[in-house]
């Protein structure tokens, strides 16, 4: 069954998916799942729970190929409609709706299924591609909003998501908690070196502002060994 949705995941998002979704792509799912995995095996889950999680992981970012507000309502509709088609139990089936369904912001996992892969959707800001990650997500909210985000904009509003975030497992703290916390420290030195640099910009354009204030001044005033010369 997980080979079956891999493929049609893969399928679905290559050919549906909107080129301005830089970021929640089949790349993401596929970290989303290998991530899932790696928190399963840490959370000693049995085989078939493991499946849950896993199907939910490939299934759960599908709606983007038909809105991104709500996108998780549209993946539970693919999900039931593809696993349906291919004879999955129908009580598995409900615990990979709630799986998908707990990934919408804020999470609110009410399992530990749930709680697993919550942590895996959001696992990137506890790695050290988060970095390069998140630019990505940037251009994504860009493309969709047709707003240009200033650096520093963004920079604070991730660092406060970040700081604002927890993990639910204790695998998942454990594992991504210290590179979380090393991550908003380089997100809060990238933003101080714009204010820093802000500010030397400022100052190099007060000074010029005094000099040009200064040359005028003195270009505006008469020659006094001029006017002595004709008294």
């Amino acid at each position: 069954m997980l080979e079956k949705a891999e493929s049609f995941v893969f399928d679905l998002l290559k050919n549906q998916l909107r080129p301005e979704l830089t970021y929640h792509d089949y790349n993401h799912t596929y970290y989303v799942v290998e991530a899932a995995k790696e928190i399963c095996v840490g959370c000693e889950l049995s085989e078939e729970d493991t499946e849950i999680v896993l199907l939910a992981a490939w299934l759960h970012d599908t709606g983007f190929i038909n809105n991104v507000e709500g996108h998780e309502e549209e993946s539970v509709k693919i999900a039931q409609k593809f696993l349906n088609e291919n004879g999955y139990k129908a009580d598995k089936i409900e615990k990979v709706i709630g799986c998908i369904l707990a990934t919408k912001v804020p999470q609110k996992p009410k399992n530990k299924l749930e709680k697993i892969l919550c942590d895996a959707d959001l696992s990137n800001l506890g790695k050290k591609s988060f970095i390069e990650s998140n630019e990505l997500l940037k251009v994504e909210w860009e493309n969709l909003s047709n707003k240009n985000y200033n650096q520093d904009e963004w920079l604070e509003q991730e660092i406060e998501y970040l700081r604002q975030h927890q993990y639910f497992t204790p695998f998942a703290t454990l594992n991504f908690g210290p590179r979380k916390a090393k991550n908003i420290a380089i997100l809060n030195k990238q933003l101080n070196k714009i204010h820093q640099d802000r500010e030397k910009e400022r100052m190099k354009l007060s000074v010029k502002e005094k000099e040009f204030k200064w040359k005028k001044e003195k270009a505006a005033k008469p020659d006094r060994g001029i006017e002595t010369m004709f008294r």
